[in-house]
């Protein structure tokens, strides 16, 4: 979620990039405006979750805090080579973080499994460089269990397994939470993380309790109540639920993401998502639910 696309729900975009994150798993390949995704594999060895989109938005200014304006500008427009480049020239850790947001952006968005991957581990680089850095930068901590959560949500789950993805992706999740536990982009990354794995059977496994997820998501829209793309999880992820309680929420949350303010490409794009859903939930459960393995 989108979202980076986890949805790292988003993910996932989206987030993202985003989005929520929504962390790792089986083939997710967004394409823009709609973020579509493969079915995901499901077992104990290979939980799969895609990338969230709120791990992929932008409005938060306070994530891009010293970095290059005309870098920031390119990412804003969705020109995520162009971002790239002038991050990179610019150099230092915010910039650094932020050529890896660009990098797991154009992964999110990338149709082709090896391009997308592809695309991760330059980020990946860019956010170990970033670390190398400045240790204590939130941003390029997200952007690396971000990294590692594209990376697997374009191949197998076994391999993701494999690899380690979803623990890495934890371990930087929590290193962010370490460092800045009020970070409403982050605590949607982990509660996101948390609801999904659990609902994929795996919580015993990953030690993933839904309900601490719920709350983490809840403080994320408390400290930022107005961000389209964390209510735009926060609605899918409660709306899948079987809890009334949690679907209510879910409805309050699809609200703002529909009359929130979007600045971003990617969170015009979540919005226009969340009319999709909105229509799709007007049609009934049937629909919704198609909705929402749609977003997964």
């Amino acid at each position: 979620m989108f979202c980076a696309g986890s949805g790292f729900a988003r993910i996932v975009l989206t987030v993202f990039a985003v989005s929520a994150l929504s962390v790792f798993g089986a083939a997710a390949q967004p394409t823009a405006p709609s973020l579509a995704k493969d079915e995901a594999a499901t077992s104990e060895e290979a939980v799969s979750v895609a990338p969230s989109a709120a791990d992929m938005a932008s409005s938060d200014m306070d994530r891009s805090a010293g970095a290059d304006p005309t870098a920031l500008a390119h990412y804003q427009a969705g020109r995520y080579d162009a971002a790239v480049a002038a991050a990179s020239e610019a150099g230092g850790a915010p910039n650094l973080a932020l050529a890896a947001r660009a990098m797991n952006a154009a992964g999110y968005f990338e149709i082709r499994a090896s391009a997308a991957r592809k695309d991760a581990l330059r980020a990946a680089e860019f956010a170990e460089r970033a670390l190398e850095a400045d240790p204590d930068n939130v941003e390029a901590h997200l952007q690396l269990a971000i990294s590692h959560s594209v990376r697997a949500a374009n191949m197998s789950g076994p391999r993701a397994f494999l690899l380690g993805l979803p623990k890495r992706a934890r371990r930087s999740i929590d290193a962010a939470l370490a460092l800045d536990p009020d970070n409403p982009w982050a605590l949607s990354t982990s509660g996101t993380w948390r609801i999904e794995v659990a609902r994929r059977g795996a919580d015993r496994i990953y030690k993933a309790d839904p309900d601490v997820g719920f709350e983490e998501i809840e403080r994320a829209r408390a400290l930022d109540p107005d961000n389209v793309v964390i209510a735009f999880e926060a609605a899918v992820s409660y709306r899948a639920s079987d809890r009334e309680e949690w679907r209510r929420t879910g409805s309050d949350a699809l609200s703002v993401a529909l009359n929130g303010p979007a600045q971003s490409v990617f969170e015009k794009g979540v919005q226009r998502l969340a009319q999709d859903f909105q229509t799709a939930v007007d049609e009934g459960r049937d629909a919704e639910l198609a909705f929402i393995a749609d977003q997964r």
